[in-house]
């Protein structure tokens, strides 16, 4: 082993083969016996480390804090290509730890600390989106927004198109370990959609531009492999 491996611990094992199992299947769905199944080890060697589903689901959420809060801290220029890739990663983060957004309502009421960690997280996500709206009205890249509506209301809305995002995508790919590159775009536009009444026009025309290049990219790269797997079946089955 070289000198700047990393060591991977039996948790570590433990909460990604969980966190796979979980994205695949679904919490309720996933005993603890499959975990222990899947790693090799026994029930016995599982509890050990984790005694219920709940302590390794209360292990992963301050992973998914830590990777959130270590996108949501970097302090970036609101030149639409920069902003555009900090929000890529926000989304792939997201759809990491997909299960736990899409399960909440049947999580949520099986340990108070659930709904108290997430509101926490929620509330961190939209209070960094509003100060980044902020930001751009003060910096001219949008106009001042007119009551009743506010920054914090666009956040608000910009973070649930997200959290549709997840569950559409989920519903229409459910064994897909990474998200179609075109859906994620296709949700930026959405986003973008939501504050393009105040956003200034060449800023608005720059960020769009931007964000229909790297759709149209990915939709062709889609449709390449579509047809290079048709292709394959073809040959094969001759």
């Amino acid at each position: 082993m070289s000198a700047n491996a990393v060591k991977i611990t039996t948790v570590d094992r433990i909460l990604d083969a969980s966190l796979k199992l979980f994205n695949e299947q679904g919490f309720h769905r996933v005993p603890a016996m499959r975990i222990a199944e899947h790693l090799g080890i026994s029930p016995g060697h599982l509890a050990y480390h984790f005694k219920n589903k709940t302590d390794i689901l209360m292990a992963l959420f301050p992973r998914m804090e830590r990777a959130m809060q270590d996108l949501l801290q970097i302090e970036l220029p609101h030149v639409a290509p920069v902003s555009i890739d900090r929000t890529l990663n926000l989304l792939k983060t997201f759809w990491n730890y997909r299960f736990f957004f899409i399960e909440l309502p049947q999580i949520a009421p099986i340990d108070d600390r659930i709904m108290k960690s997430y509101a926490t997280l929620e509330d961190r996500i939209i209070e960094t989106m509003r100060k980044s709206l902020d930001k751009r009205v003060v910096e001219g890249d949008m106009t001042a927004i007119p009551l009743p509506n506010t920054t914090e209301l666009l956040a608000k809305n910009t973070w649930g198109t997200w959290l549709d995002w997840i569950r559409r995508e989920q519903l229409r790919n459910p064994g897909q370990p990474t998200p179609s590159a075109a859906s994620v775009y296709e949700v930026m536009l959405r986003g973008y959609c939501i504050v393009q009444p105040f956003l200034a026009p060449d800023y608005l025309e720059e960020a769009i531009a931007s964000l229909k290049k790297r759709l149209t990219k990915a939709q062709e790269e889609a449709a390449d492999t579509v047809g290079a797997a048709a292709k394959k079946r073809r040959n094969t089955a001759v």
